[in-house]
């Protein structure tokens, strides 16, 4: 069962794997983690950290992410290489891992991190909290910056999350 999401910049997620594990004070130390990466092909920093360390159950997602709210063409940020857009299959790979988490009889606490700005992490987050009822922990990086708790000031994208809630309906058809 996952009792909480949070997300991670990059950085802070290369340094929780680094050291091999949180710092003894983090609400999330000590208890069973399990992690989301995203990663965007193109340079050297765009590989995620989870591809070389290992802490608890993860999911590594590589997909160049160019609708962020729904309303943007691909045209408007640039090409796009629609072999690696978001797409069904990725969000039901995501739902499936996030699902299989849930029903768990282990607790976990899931960190998601992407770094490109496309608010991919987000979207786990916003998942788990809005469509799972998990709570999402106050240090998430994607609160940092919102100003209220309503869904519209909290930072995810919305096609991906989309994509995964109708993945999920596809699973219970």
């Amino acid at each position: 069962m996952i009792l909480s999401v949070a997300t991670f910049s990059l950085k802070q997620a290369h340094n929780a794997l680094r050291r091999g594990g949180l710092r003894k004070k983090h609400p999330y130390a000590g208890l069973r983690r399990a992690w989301v990466g995203f990663e965007s092909p193109g340079g050297p920093g765009d590989v995620s950290p989870l591809r070389s360390a290992f802490d608890g159950a993860s999911i590594v997602v590589q997909c160049i992410d160019w609708d962020v709210d729904g309303r943007h063409s691909p045209a408007i940020y640039g090409e796009t290489n629609l072999k690696q857009a978001p797409s069904m299959e990725i969000a039901k790979r995501l739902v499936h891992f996030v699902m299989d988490l849930h029903r768990a009889p282990e607790e976990y606490v899931l960190i998601a991190h992407c770094h490109r700005g496309h608010y991919r992490s987000g979207s786990i987050a916003e998942f788990c909290r809005a469509d799972l009822d998990v709570e999402e922990a106050p240090f998430s990086k994607r609160l940092e910056n919102t100003i209220g708790e309503t869904p519209e000031q909290r930072t995810h994208n919305i096609a991906l999350l989309r994509l995964m809630r109708d993945a999920r309906r596809e699973q219970h058809a």
